[in-house]
């Protein structure tokens, strides 16, 4: 996917394009072996993303009375240690304002709403998209690793990789929602893979090679105008 964009990840609205270059030709079968097409995850995974960015932002506002009230004290604290800045006048002010702390504290504690990543399903297609590309607590077993040394070592392979949604009972979290952007032709390929290997393997990896040659073939065009782009040719190797 990162093979067309110079420099890193690839700046978003260009990604998410050549995504939906990339799946959006492969819709109907996706539709028919998975239950749903590019659109429908495309647009799940991005109205996800946006309501936890507004709940984010919503828990943001609800600490910030306390944070401009507490930071003040803390300004050359070390952040490891949080010593205030002047501990007798921190003392003094937390006698004063013990209510209004207390209360502050209580709602910075529970910072993090979990809320905030749970998917809302609306229609059978994202209900699917939930199923294929979840998992359970304690189905996790790759991250246990081969061998016990092993064992939930960061590089250790992890089932979270190819299904970044984690299910509890019936709600399904994000657990790494970037990924399920920016990762979204792979983990959509991985499960068309699995459950339509001869598809996989006659259309959509050849499809794939089609694109990224026209693709990579237009920006030489576009950079070097005056050249010729020859897509075809073949030069002889010697032995």
């Amino acid at each position: 996917m990162e093979k067309l964009h110079v420099r890193g990840d690839g700046y978003w609205p260009h990604l998410r394009q050549t995504i939906c270059d990339l799946l959006q030709p492969h819709d109907a079968v996706l539709a028919e072996v998975l239950g749903f097409t590019s659109i429908d995850y495309m647009a799940f995974m991005e109205r996800t993303e946006a309501a936890a960015q507004k709940l984010l932002e919503a828990e943001l506002e609800a600490i910030g009375p306390f944070l401009e009230r507490v930071r003040p004290w803390f300004r050359k604290a070390d952040k490891i240690g949080m010593e205030p800045d002047d501990p007798d006048g921190w003392a003094r002010f937390q006698a004063e304002n013990e209510a209004e702390l207390v209360a502050g504290k209580e709602r910075f504690d529970r910072f993090g709403d979990p809320a905030m990543f749970v998917f809302a399903p609306r229609s059978k297609a994202e209900e699917s998209i939930l199923q294929v590309l979840s998992c359970a607590c304690g189905e996790n077993h790759e991250f246990h690793g081969k061998k016990p040394e092993h064992a939930f070592f960061p590089l250790t392979d992890s089932l979270t990789d190819r299904r970044p949604i984690l299910r509890h009972g019936a709600v399904y979290y994000a657990f790494n929602l970037a990924k399920l952007q920016r990762e979204a032709y792979t983990l959509v390929g991985d499960v068309l893979r699995s459950r339509a290997p001869e598809y996989w393997k006659d259309k959509f990896l050849p499809a794939r090679d089609a694109y990224l040659e026209m693709e990579t073939g237009l920006l030489f065009q576009k950079a070097m105008p005056f050249a010729q782009v020859l897509p075809n040719a073949r030069y002889p190797l010697s032995k």
